[in-house]
């Protein structure tokens, strides 16, 4: 009877465990405001999205990988604005960065530019895969130059021992989901593959089937001519070549590329504004701008935004 008795206690603190969770979901959620009504208002009367909006999409028309040619234009372009708008002291600082050397904890980069990159489908049928000029994201940052003709190679993730059991990759191009950085070493610089082709498995982010990720080498500057070339396709384009590999056809591809390496600096843009009321006191707000286009993702958004 004890035990019935138990059992029917048990019954009624669920019922009222899941009442008061179904009731919780038809109660309106308290409103808690991040900010004052005065401030709120004072911040609609200053902020345009739209202004916002078209500095993002102004910024995202230069690639601006860190240490490079559009990274120093758009930094340009951005101190121009600020002198415009009345911000004193504004200075574009550069600092020495080749891949080897450290500030601190962070490594710097290589300096980098691209005229060319294609990727070519040559069998079992004739497609262009990538196109550098179309869309700068599909060529892997620090790409080495190339003029490649080689069989493709699945190799799964591209990163571990497991990845390359029974599988040669000397002189062929790897297909891998790893990160580009790793394959580089464990594919080129260890086996001797020709370059990688990198994609997103079906498994990641799903629901995005065209997504193209951005990836880069980020070598030493000892590494710069040991490196090998590096695409980044779709989703959609990675599962039809591994499906092509699965069912046993020769899938043979092309890379063209035309890079080179180079010494650059790391800058920093400074500005300062001095304020009407209360000068003495000081807000810091930094951001930064870096970002392949096309893209703002949430770099250039924070630079514009703040």
């Amino acid at each position: 009877m004890k035990g019935d008795e138990e059992v029917q206690v048990f019954k009624k603190i669920s019922l009222l465990f899941f009442l008061t969770l179904f009731l919780g979901t038809l109660a309106p959620a308290a409103e808690v405001p991040l900010a004052s009504r005065a401030l709120t208002q004072v911040l609609a009367e200053e902020i345009s999205g739209e202004t916002a909006f078209r500095y993002a999409d102004w910024i995202s028309h230069f690639d601006r990988v860190q240490g490079s040619e559009g990274y120093h234009e758009a930094a340009l372009m951005i101190k121009k604005e600020l002198e415009n708008m009345g911000y004193k002291n504004v200075i574009l600082e550069g600092f020495p960065s080749d891949g080897s050397r450290r500030y601190y904890t962070f490594r710097s980069v290589i300096g980098w530019r691209a005229k060319k990159g294609e990727l070519w489908l040559l069998s079992p049928r004739r497609e262009r895969l990538c196109s550098y000029e179309e869309i700068p994201l599909t060529l892997v940052k620090h790409s080495n130059r190339a003029n490649v003709e080689a069989e493709l190679v699945d190799v799964g993730t591209g990163v571990g021992e497991n990845s390359y059991q029974n599988k040669e990759v000397k002189g062929k191009i790897v297909l891998a989901t790893g990160s580009s950085s790793e394959v580089m070493r464990e594919a080129v610089f260890k086996r001797g593959a020709e370059g990688i082709v990198s994609w997103y498995s079906p498994e990641t982010r799903p629901g995005y089937p065209n997504m193209i990720r951005y990836t880069a080498f980020w070598p030493r500057w000892e590494e710069r001519e040991r490196l090998g070339f590096g695409f980044n396709v779709s989703k959609n384009q990675g599962w039809l070549l591994k499906k092509m590999l699965e069912e046993g056809k020769k899938v043979v591809l092309k890379a063209e590329v035309e890079a080179e390496f180079y010494e650059t600096k790391l800058e920093v843009l400074d500005a300062s504004f001095i304020g009407t009321e209360e000068p003495e006191k000081e807000v810091m707000v930094t951001a930064n701008p870096c970002n392949p286009t096309p893209s703002a993702n949430d770099n250039a958004a924070e630079a514009e935004g703040s």
